[in-house]
């Protein structure tokens, strides 16, 4: 299954067709119905822009870790400018550091001025 969440509904032309959820994705209500179906969960460009927050961060592991299968993998892509944008360890509870597939390395940045970095989360074993 694919499917996309957006809370502003004119993002919705660019979601999933047949699974796009209306709502914030650290909300709780992304995962209703949904609970361990996706080996992947990809939260791309939304820290630092819609979870900025240490609650909102924390919820979105809480939900990842909910959607996601067992060892299935969280992907974060974030631009890594400022503080606010990090992710303290306590913010993985219930993950461990995993290689980027395709990758020897479950941290890296780009080498441009924009610090694009990615990181790379497997959900624990319960």
């Amino acid at each position: 299954m694919f499917a996309t969440v957006d809370a502003d509904p004119a993002k919705k032309q660019y979601g999933s067709r047949r699974h796009h959820v209306l709502a914030r994705f650290e909300n709780p209500s992304p995962a209703a119905g949904m609970a361990g179906m996706f080996d992947v969960v990809i939260l791309n460009g939304v820290v630092g822009f819609v979870m900025n927050t240490v609650d909102s961060k924390r919820a979105a592991f809480s939900v990842s870790r909910e959607l996601l299968a067992p060892r299935g993998r969280l992907l974060i892509g974030y631009n890594d400018l400022e503080e606010r944008n990090r992710f303290a360890p306590e913010f993985a509870k219930g993950f461990e550091t995993s290689p980027i597939p395709g990758m020897q390395v479950c941290n890296c940045v780009n080498s441009d001025g924009l610090r694009f970095r990615f990181v790379c989360f497997v959900k624990a074993d319960s």
